[in-house]
């Protein structure tokens, strides 16, 4: 009867474990993804290779290769689009977080993280697909 009680002891605490690891994952990913303030103005101060961190609303594309318009906003209220125009690009091996490389499609909203390699030319190492996640209003 005792070894009962501890057995059921070790998994209540080994639940408890798990629940605080996916609290913890999930506080550490809000975190990385969820607040970023974005102006207009980072794109255009942003020089070779300087590390981006952006939302976009995709244009046209395909094989890659996208134009985009920068994104304004705090993470909390609504994005609004910019003029600024920007080229993405998205190789093959990228990482994807809340979707993949089907996901990528004119009028889609997107974070995108990655190197500045020219002027109003980022190439991607990752991509948050946040479409249908975050309000755009013009």
């Amino acid at each position: 009867m005792v070894k009962r009680k501890s057995s059921w002891v070790l998994y209540a605490v080994f639940g408890l474990c798990l629940a605080g690891g996916v609290a913890f994952v999930a506080k550490d990913m809000l975190g990385r993804f969820g607040s970023m303030k974005v102006v207009a103005s980072d794109a255009s101060s942003l020089k070779p290779g300087a590390k981006a961190q952006i939302v976009v609303k995709t244009k046209a594309g395909g094989a890659g290769e996208w134009t985009a318009l920068l994104l304004s906003g705090d993470g909390n209220s609504p994005y609004h689009v910019t003029s600024t125009e920007l080229k993405v690009t998205v190789p093959d091996d990228i990482t994807f977080i809340m979707g993949g490389p089907k996901d990528l499609k004119p009028d889609g909203i997107y974070q995108v993280s990655g190197l500045v390699d020219q002027p109003g030319h980022i190439q991607s190492d990752r991509v948050v697909v946040l479409t249908g996640w975050v309000k755009v209003e013009p």
